[in-house]
């Protein structure tokens, strides 16, 4: 039975699956006397159905069974033949091939991707309200806010200056710094 597929590998033949068949990744890919399948030290008992599974680009329906797809998955997986560059790391190989859609898509789900985080809280989203400006006119709060502010920045955090400058300016303006 091998000798068929391996025969129509040698021959060329134009069904013979080049993107995910034959060449599992890095593995060692041997067919023992008994038509069995050994890659990486893992025996696979060789049925017509997992050879198509392999070897072929349109494999027949009727030849495989659920059996043969689990053992074909499993060797994807094993060898990671089903993705870029044949490792973990890498994207899956997909295409609009018949293989793809109807045989590996199937049996290797992708993870839906989790969302993170909540997204913004109620009183941070975009209304039509008029924005509330807050005028403080008492210049003990005032002076409060500017020591803050300045001990804030002592700290390294230099992104108040703007509001600073806004406090000395309103304390000029009401005459209580003069310069």
């Amino acid at each position: 039975m091998s000798q068929k597929y391996v025969g129509a590998v040698i021959r060329r033949d134009k069904d013979i699956d080049n993107m995910y068949g034959i060449y599992f990744g890095s593995k060692r890919f041997e067919v023992d006397n008994n038509d069995n399948i050994l890659l990486d030290d893992v025996r696979y008992r060789g049925t017509p159905g997992l050879y198509e599974l392999i070897f072929m680009k349109r494999s027949d329906d009727v030849m495989y069974t659920e059996d043969d797809l689990q053992k074909y998955k499993s060797m994807l997986l094993m060898t990671n033949a089903h993705r870029c560059d044949y490792s973990v790391q890498y994207q899956i190989k997909s295409n609009r091939g018949h293989k793809y859609k109807c045989v590996i898509a199937p049996l290797l789900p992708t993870e839906p991707k989790t969302k993170s985080g909540r997204g913004l809280p109620r009183a941070m989203a975009l209304n039509d309200n008029a924005i509330d400006y807050v005028h403080w006119d008492d210049p003990n709060k005032l002076g409060d806010r500017l020591r803050l502010l300045e001990a804030s920045r002592q700290a390294g955090h230099n992104a108040h200056n703007n509001e600073m400058l806004s406090i000395i300016e309103e304390l000029r303006e009401a005459g209580i710094i003069i310069n």
